[in-house]
């Protein structure tokens, strides 16, 4: 009995987060191919080493649009392709894509207002908040919103 409750109770889990995540990669259908994206993941208060379900949903980027996304990680002789694209700086890989809320801030991770302000606009074509939002609208400046969902919105940069 045990076993069957765990198993209907994961299904339903895992099939509420495939319809988010489903919901929330509607955004790449507006980016054009090779798009640049710095996408924004929000990790809650109060959680050392949780990994959020759609905390490399931006990854979807390279697999849909062949474009650029910085949450991969790079490890030395691990990975299969090298990084060429370093404009970016810091938000050129993972862990740039985990933000905290203004609120709570950490040593590991910045928060989504200091990441919004920091983030070179010009490496970028779109910035993708996921689960996340800003608490200064001053933030956003120079971004136009082209795209809502669920808990998620993607910002055209201004050039």
């Amino acid at each position: 009995m045990l076993t069957a409750v765990r198993l209907g109770s994961n299904t339903i889990s895992l099939a509420r987060a495939a319809d988010d995540q489903r919901a929330k990669l509607g955004a790449i259908e507006l980016m054009p191919e090779g798009a640049r994206v710095a996408s924004f993941v929000g990790l809650p208060c109060g959680t050392s080493w949780a990994l959020p379900r759609n905390s490399h949903l931006g990854a979807m980027v390279m697999v849909r649009r062949d474009g650029f996304s910085n949450d991969q990680w790079l490890i030395e002789g691990v990975n299969l392709l090298d990084l060429k694209y370093t404009r970016p700086g810091y938000f050129a890989a993972d862990p740039s894509n985990i933000v905290r809320p203004d609120r709570c801030p950490d040593r590991l991770h910045r928060t989504i207002d200091t990441s919004l302000r920091d983030v070179p606009r010009d490496a970028f074509d779109f910035i993708w908040l996921i689960d996340i939002a800003p608490s200064d609208a001053k933030s956003l400046s120079g971004l136009t919103p082209v795209w809502r969902g669920p808990r998620s919105i993607l910002y055209r940069v201004q050039q």
